[in-house]
Formats: C-alpha cells, structure tokens, sequence
C-alpha cells in the first residue's frame, strides 16, 4: 500500500470530486452526514474554521484549509474486500496518521500529533477509469471540532509513515519496494515501446504509453521539443529521470537510447 498527503486551497472542488467521481462510494462521514451534498459538506467545514477564526492562524483565514489524503493498496491486498473492509482500513489509518509525531523533525510542537479522528472528514472509494483498481481519497477539515490546526508540516512523510506501519502490521510490500517495482515496470515498457520505433517520436511514445495504461505529461519549451516529462501509474507519478539506466529515458538521452 501506498499514501500521499498534502494540504489544498481548491477544498470545495476536491470534496465535490471525491463524492461525486463516477462510481464513487461513500466509505465514512466524520462528524458530518453522509447525505448531504459535497457543497454542503464543504459548507459546514468552513463554518468550523469560522467559529475558531480569531484563535486560528492569527485570525486570517487558512490558505491551505483542507487536507487531502490518497490511500491505494494493490489490488492483490484488497482482493475481494467488502465496504467494511475499506472503512475498517480508513479507520485504521487515520488512528496510525493521527499517532506520528514529527516535531523532532519539524521542531514545532504543533507537529507532535495531527486530530483527524476529531475532525470532520469524508472518505470516499474510488476505482480507476482503466485499471478498475480502487483506491481511497481523504478530505479533511484543517481545523479540528476544538479549534486545533492540524499540522502541515512534512504532511506528506506523516501518510508514508503511516501506510509503512499498516504495511508492516499486515504483512503487505513497504512502499518503497512498491515504487521500485513501479519504476522497473515503466522502465520495461519504455524499453519494449522505442524497440518497436523505426524513428524516434514523441507523439508515437506517448500513444503507446497512454494504451498501456499509464497517463503522460510532456512539459513541452516554447520554441519546440520536450524538456521534461513524467508517467503517472495509478496515483503515482516517475519523472524521467527516475526511470531506465543512468537517466537514459530522460528527453536528453531518449533518442539515442
């Protein structure tokens, strides 16, 4: 299993995303209903932040005010899960999210413990438009129902931390071997796409990537050409220059790899 964290300002349109996403299915409302409209959701968060907004970020309004998690086992470790197994995970991790102190880290004392657990929260199963695998998105109040920032700093090693523990307790693969894995994987595809190429194009290496499933974004420079791209797997991205031997796939190196 893999997790990724981060804080966004754009929370209104992430929770209408979330619920509303084809197929989607509500896992768990904390401290909210579950029958009310993402709109509405998003409404009663903010009237949280508004009754805490003179004790809370020096009484401006949190830029960043809603917090945003992906949790994606692999589709072997959620075989044949029922929805009680997905609320019984989202639980789990949260208890596990909420535990992990990073202020020796970040040396804030904020950073000692987020309060997600008390804070309003909604949970949504999501499967994949083309793989069909199902993965859990997160959409959390940055305030808790006492008036408590829930801390930003390295948000992002608090879930990977997180999904390491619940890895480790139930004997799933650590997400660092997931990602090497992954990387290897693209790589190979990569590798099998340009040896069936008779002239190297980047019009042709994207279509091929994008029938195996993978999604690419080419960052493209004003007088033409490509300077950078990354391949997203699932809810994963690799730039480039992570991928292949010795940065091989990277724009500079590809043509003549």
């Amino acid at each position: 299993m893999i997790a990724k964290a981060s804080t966004i300002s754009h929370g209104a349109n992430a929770i209408r995303y979330s619920v509303n996403k084809e197929k989607a299915d509500i896992v768990k409302a904390n401290l909210l209903p579950d029958n009310i409209s993402p709109e509405a959701m998003y409404g009663r968060m903010m009237l949280v932040q508004r009754k805490f907004a003179e004790n809370i970020n020096k009484g401006r309004p949190l830029g960043r005010n809603v917090i945003r998690i992906e949790i994606s086992p692999s589709e072997e470790e959620s075989r044949g899960w029922t929805m009680n197994d997905w609320a019984s995970l989202s639980n789990e991790f949260i208890r596990v999210f909420d535990s992990i102190d990073l202020s020796g880290k970040t040396k804030r004392a904020s950073s000692k413990q987020t309060n997600l657990k008390g804070s309003q929260y909604i949970a949504a199963l999501h499967r994949d438009s083309k793989s069909g695998i199902l993965h859990l998105h997160i959409d959390a109040n940055r305030v808790d129902m006492e008036g408590r920032i829930n801390d930003s700093h390295k948000i992002g090693e608090r879930a990977v931390m997180a999904a390491n523990i619940i890895n480790e307790r139930r004997g799933w693969m650590q997400s660092e071997e997931i990602g090497i894995r992954h990387r290897q994987e693209i790589s190979v595809c990569c590798m099998e796409i340009l040896r069936k190429m008779d002239k190297f194009s980047w019009k042709q290496y994207e279509a091929e990537l994008t029938k195996r499933g993978y999604k690419v974004h080419l960052q493209e420079k004003e007088s033409g050409g490509v300077y950078g791209y990354s391949i997203k797997r699932g809810n994963s991205i690799y730039k480039s220059s992570v991928l292949g031997i010795g940065r091989s796939l990277t724009p500079s190196k590809i043509e003549a790899t």
